[in-house]
This record gives structure tokens, C-alpha cells and sequence, in this order.
């Protein structure tokens, strides 16, 4: 049941030698962070937590296999973090995306470490994902002058050197609330 909630996180961290297989590198550009494939969330889940949690031995090791697994709600894994079984479970049951006629798929549980990592990523990607195509509208826009579709390509040039993560000079907000200055929210 969801009741056996704890208020601390009891997820194990990704292993460090795999998790730069997993994730985007912070270094890279925003431009390239948006060509960074992760996996999206199943769309509807209707799971319990108790499901997910599991003595059975892990079935899937493969880190493509993981990464093309989708990511449960931000509901799930913020309720799986905290579970009082986890500590105990030996895998996570990827029930959001079993089919009768596939076998199950068990993951390590760093998994839901990484689905909590590639969930806050994927919100911030899709952030940049709505300035570049406010950028676009304004590039095709029948109004632009020369000086807005120059100041556009400078924006992209930028886009293409700036880290997608981190603090950059000039600015106080984080890189989530940058993408708002070019989309006016």
C-alpha cells in the first residue's frame, strides 16, 4: 500500500561508471541537449507502487534496454523514492509498460534513481524544446526585420556554445528559467 510512504529518499545512486552512458553530459550545449534521446512516459498509468517493489532477480541489465524503457509518472517515482519496501526490494518490476505477451522486465533499483534524473531533464529539455520554437516562429514570422533574423541567428549560435546545465555569467536564474527569456514566460 501507498501508506508505508517514508519522507526520505531510499533510492541507491546510479552506479558512477555507467550513469554518463545514462544521462546527458552537463557540459553539453543546449542545442545538443535537444538532440539527447530520452525516454518519454508511458501515457496513461494507472499503478499502484506496490506493484513496482520485487524480490526477483533483475532481468535486464542491458543500459539500452533501460534507456529505452518509458519513465513512470512523476507520481510513481517520487512514491517509489520513498518507499519503505524499496530498501528490501531487489529489482523494480517495470509493471507501467507490461504487455500479457511480453515477459516481464526487472531493473536494478538505481532505475528509479535514473527515472527521477531523465524526469527533471526531460522538463527542462521540453522548456528549451518551447524557446526554440518560439525562436522559429519568429524567424518565419512575415513581420521580422533584418535586425530581428540576425539577432535570431545570434541567439542559436549561442544556444550551440552555452551548457544546458549549470550557472552561466551575466545571468542569476537557472538555466530552467533562461529558456524563458526567449519564449516571454
Amino acid at each position: 500500500m501507498d501508506s508505508e510512504i517514508e519522507d526520505t529518499s531510499l533510492t541507491p545512486p546510479i552506479p558512477p561508471e555507467i550513469k554518463d552512458q545514462l544521462l546527458p553530459d552537463p557540459a553539453l550545449s543546449v542545442s545538443q541537449l535537444l538532440q539527447y534521446q530520452l525516454p518519454q512516459g508511458p501515457p496513461n498509468e494507472q499503478t499502484s507502487v506496490e506493484t513496482y517493489l520485487t524480490n526477483l532477480p533483475v532481468n535486464v541489465t542491458s543500459l539500452n534496454v533501460i534507456k529505452s524503457i518509458p519513465i513512470p509518472s512523476k507520481l510513481i517515482t517520487t512514491k517509489l523514492e520513498r518507499h519503505s519496501r524499496l530498501a528490501s526490494s531487489t529489482s523494480i518490476r517495470c509493471t507501467h509498460i507490461h504487455s500479457p505477451s511480453a515477459p516481464e522486465k526487472r531493473v536494478p533499483t538505481w532505475v528509479i534513481t535514473y527515472w527521477i534524473e531523465a524526469g527533471q531533464i526531460l522538463c527542462l529539455k521540453k522548456k528549451w524544446l518551447d524557446a526554440e520554437s518560439s525562436l522559429q516562429k519568429r524567424r518565419t514570422h512575415k513581420k521580422r526585420t533584418k535586425e530581428t533574423a540576425g539577432l535570431i541567428s545570434c541567439i542559436y549560435e549561442k544556444l550551440s556554445s552555452i551548457q544546458w546545465s549549470g550557472n552561466m555569467h551575466g545571468f542569476s536564474a537557472s538555466s530552467v528559467s533562461r529558456s524563458g527569456y526567449l519564449t516571454g514566460n
